[in-house]
């Protein structure tokens, strides 16, 4: 059982420009009486002080792995926290490059930081006030004590709203202790990742990889008939060993993925998986089953004896995966915390900064598992529907139950003969755009929504919540749009949450003035100081939409955030205590989701990336290397998308990169 009495959400506010060495402001807040909030304002003696009362304490943070740690422990050293300040945010350094004696002080910091969002917009997903403190952080005076206060507040709110970030997050935090506890570890364990816990539990060796990342072979335990022999025969041509398209091929064909049709329906193979969808049709009824893989790439590691070669005992690993059985058996929550870090070796497995980095055997898991679930799609042709293929399992479409019950036999003597486990679940309606984006609806009417666009939101991913209501609503149970936007009483879930990137100076909110290839070149109005704002649709004509700023060489451009209406106004104060107001433009949201439907619905043709022509015709007009750069240049290729194709060696014409 979790003591959560001593557990604590804590926060550094920093003014590193304030005369006599900086100004620093910290709250802890008990996470069980939330109530008991301290805050410390630039006395290090205070924080010493309670740093060892409470240090043995663990300490909640969000991105303390990338900042706070680095300031608490400059301040517990005695070194200068302004200068580490700006060391990890304008020169990008990691705590442990800012503190001399890093490893010194025991800090029990758990980051409970989610992927691709700040704390911020976590706070506006779940409607809470975001507006920030309007004291500057490049301050160079004391601050006044309004100013403290405001500091303070603020502070206090970020803590309050983390440790509600934590709640929503809670298997994840119980889960890192619960594999502490399994394994014997210390909790200096709590601050690492659920990678750098595989590595240490399952005893990861970082050394050198042989260079045979491309040394492809095939499951002997496959029987595919001579009409998709060439689909395996692809990942076995030397040719097609490259993860990013030569610019040319002589035969006009892809060489990093093999477009083809199975079972009627256009399928995509390649080195990062396979995936196939009905092109012509939208909504299946029926007898549709659902068969998938269970634990695919697992159990192919383990079955197939491919996992990274960096373990010095691969049985560890077996191992693991029979004791989370084992606990699942007994019945012991537990064994939630194992399965993260036993579905996460193959990803890991492909990272290049891993311990565990094996390429090979990445490629062949992968491999694999795309000719299980051919094996299987062959064998059933002849007896149902394809609706849609993915890597690890596909829908089918069964005329009547004898056909079910003949395919459920097939399923299950394929995935005995591969040594693979096939879970079949059955659903009577299939509504998908692709294979990423789905409604399957249960025989008991509840609902399996995959995609962006139809997914149930949580508070903590809130953003546009109408619109995925109004979606699913319409094409599980044909509730129309109107009644699901019109009826709806939640302000929040009409919000529209947006964040300036870094690549973006500014913010700004007004009326555009557009040129006549529809750009943006000027926005009269107001520049916005805060990065994260939440948005609504508007009835009035006369307000405007929200602007990024970029300057790229000197030159201003202005582009409207994606997905936000040409009328609207900013709402950044709590919005769960208010009721909606008049001026929300409810027409706006119907019409948006009738977009989204139209998309689901009527199938269009899949864009394709014409980036290799381009290149392809800039090598073609560039006699030398430089030559090629300016043609790059000319035609607005990036070096974020040129850098790859160099990489992959696809400029091969000016020799090798």
């Amino acid at each position: 059982m979790i003591d959560k009495s001593k557990i604590f959400g804590y926060d550094f506010e920093v003014l590193s420009s304030v005369p006599g060495g900086g100004w620093f402001c910290v709250t802890f807040i008990n996470y069980e009486d939330r109530s008991k909030e301290i805050t410390i304002i630039n006395d290090r003696n205070k924080l010493l002080d309670f740093y060892n009362n409470y240090k043995d304490c663990i300490f909640i943070s969000y991105n303390g792995r990338q900042y706070d740690t680095g300031i608490f422990k400059s301040i517990l050293e005695g070194s200068s926290f302004a200068i580490a300040n700006d060391k990890l945010i304008k020169e990008g350094k990691k705590p442990f490059q800012v503190v001399k004696n890093f490893k010194k002080y025991q800090l029990y910091d758990y980051d409970t930081i989610r992927k691709d969002a700040s704390l911020k917009q976590l706070e506006a997903f779940m409607g809470d006030d975001i507006r920030e403190t309007e004291v500057p952080f490049d301050l160079e005076r004391e601050p006044t004590e309004t100013e403290v206060e405001q500091m303070r507040f603020y502070n206090i709110h970020d803590v309050k709203e983390m440790l509600k970030v934590l709640d929503y997050a809670w298997d994840d935090f119980e889960g890192q202790l619960d594999i502490i506890e399994l394994y014997g570890l210390d909790m200096s364990y709590i601050s690492k990742t659920k990678v750098q816990l595989a590595c240490t539990v399952l005893n990861v060796i970082n050394q050198h990889t042989l260079d045979d990342e491309f040394d492809i072979r095939l499951p002997d335990t496959i029987q595919l008939s001579e009409k998709y022999q060439f689909i395996p025969q692809w990942y076995m041509n030397p040719k097609n060993w490259r993860y990013k398209e030569f610019l040319h091929s002589e035969d006009d064909q892809h060489n990093n993925q093999l477009c083809c049709i199975v079972a009627g329906i256009p399928h995509v193979f390649a080195w990062g998986g396979c995936h196939g969808a009905d092109d012509k049709e939208s909504i299946f009824e029926g007898i549709i089953l659902h068969a998938d893989v269970s634990s695919m790439y697992p159990t192919t590691d383990i079955v197939y004896g491919l996992l990274s070669r960096k373990f010095k005992n691969p049985d560890d690993y077996r191992q693991m995966r029979d004791f989370r059985l084992e606990l699942k058996a007994q019945g012991n929550s537990k064994n939630k915390a194992l399965k993260p870090l036993i579905n996460g070796t193959y990803g890991d497995s492909k990272n290049r900064n891993s311990p565990s980095f094996d390429p090979l055997m990445a490629n062949l898991t992968c491999i694999f598992g795309q000719m299980f679930i051919l094996d299987l799609i062959d064998k059933l042709e002849p007896y149902c529907r394809l609706l849609q293929t993915n890597t690890d399992g596909i829908f089918v479409l069964c005329e009547n139950e004898e056909m079910k019950e003949k395919v459920t036999q097939i399923i299950n003597e394929v995935g005995e003969r591969l040594h693979m486990e096939f879970e079949i679940d059955e659903y009577t309606k299939l509504i998908q755009k692709d294979v990423n984006n789905y409604i399957a609806v249960q025989k008991n009417g509840k609902l399996e929504c995959k995609g962006a666009m139809v997914k149930f939101n949580t508070p903590i991913d809130n953003d546009l919540s109408i619109l995925n209501d109004a979606v699913r609503n319409y094409l599980a149970y044909n509730i129309p749009i109107e009644k699901t936007i019109n009826e709806c009483t939640e302000y929040v879930k009409f919000q529209k949450v947006i964040k300036l990137s870094s690549k973006y100076r500014e913010v700004w909110y007004g009326k555009a003035t557009r040129e006549k290839d529809d750009k943006v070149s000027s926005v009269q109005g107001n520049q916005l100081k805060e990065k994260v704002h939440r948005v609504f649709a508007s009835k009035n004509s006369q307000d405007g939409s929200i602007y990024k700023l970029k300057v790229e060489k000197g030159v201003k451009s202005f582009e409207q955030f994606a997905n936000t209406p040409d009328h609207l106004f900013i709402d950044n104060a709590d919005v769960n205590v208010q009721s909606i107001p008049d001026n929300l433009d409810r027409e706006y949201y119907i019409e948006e989701a009738k977009k989204r439907i139209d998309m689901f619905l009527n199938k269009k043709p899949e864009k394709i990336d014409d980036t290799p022509n381009i290149l392809f015709n800039c090598m073609n007009n560039g006699s030398t290397f430089v030559d090629f750069l300016e043609k790059c240049v000319e035609n607005k290729i990036t070096k974020k998308v040129l850098l790859p194709y160099l990489t992959a060696d696809c400029c091969s014409k000016y020799g090798k990169t």
